[in-house]
């Protein structure tokens, strides 16, 4: 009697196991199809390996903890999303830009190949009354900002926000250079102090027409990985 108790204990688990590997392929591929052209396009852009992925996706082989976690990272999911029998909530999809490089303008930014992209779920993505198509991610290359925006996180910036107030933080552009800085008036000659929150880092006073607005920050991600 022991042994049959115990024998059905282990079969329970092993169906439990398998249901949760069949939902986390069926949820794999449903994102998949729907944010990338193809399981290629899928593979290249998040320096994935294509045989490992075909397997996973075929079913052919179970998704274990590291693949699952770095699936999670790379749709922005919570833990567990991808155990789930229902539908994975519908997400958003914006492109990210390095912050290093040369730029002339937001629509200079806008035109060129994104590095990557990332996800947010709608309902959280909605909670920040964004705009879809008018948000982009910027990944800070420098702790001039530390400790609100640290070297290697990813910065959701709003580009319907560009009007400038005074003491708010603003994604710029500064000599075709893309900085983050809390931007305050002087009202004496019409000019802007860019201040940075980490003090090893220097101010800068600007005139306007030397600066372009990106957008303000919106939301931080987290530390970026491709």
């Amino acid at each position: 009697m022991y042994c049959v108790k115990f024998l059905w204990k282990y079969n329970s688990m092993n169906l439990a196991l398998d249901s949760i590997s069949e939902n986390r392929r069926n949820n794999l591929v449903r994102l998949i199809e729907k944010h990338y052209s193809s399981l290629n396009d899928f593979c290249v852009k998040n320096n994935l390996d294509y045989s490992a992925i075909h397997r996973y996706a075929s079913g052919n082989m179970k998704i274990g903890k590291v693949s699952l976690k770095r699936f999670e990272q790379i749709f922005n999911l919570k833990s567990g999303d991808l155990d789930k029998t229902s539908d994975i909530k519908e997400i958003v999809e914006f492109p990210i830009y390095t912050s290093l490089g040369n730029y002339t303008s937001v629509d200079n930014i806008l035109n060129r190949q994104p590095d990557t992209h990332k996800n947010m779920n709608r309902d959280e993505f909605n909670d920040y009354e964004l705009e879809e198509g008018r948000v982009i991610g910027i990944v800070c290359d420098n702790d001039s900002m530390s400790p609100d925006i640290k070297q290697g996180w990813i910065v959701l910036v709003d580009l319907n926000e560009n009007n400038i107030s005074d003491g708010e933080t603003y994604a710029l552009l500064l000599n075709n250079k893309i900085i983050f800085r809390t931007i305050y008036y002087l009202a004496e000659n019409g000019s802007f102090i860019l201040k940075p929150t980490n003090p090893k880092f220097n101010e800068l006073i600007v005139q306007q027409e030397n600066i372009i607005i990106i957008g303000k920050p919106a939301y931080i991600i987290g530390r970026f990985r491709k």
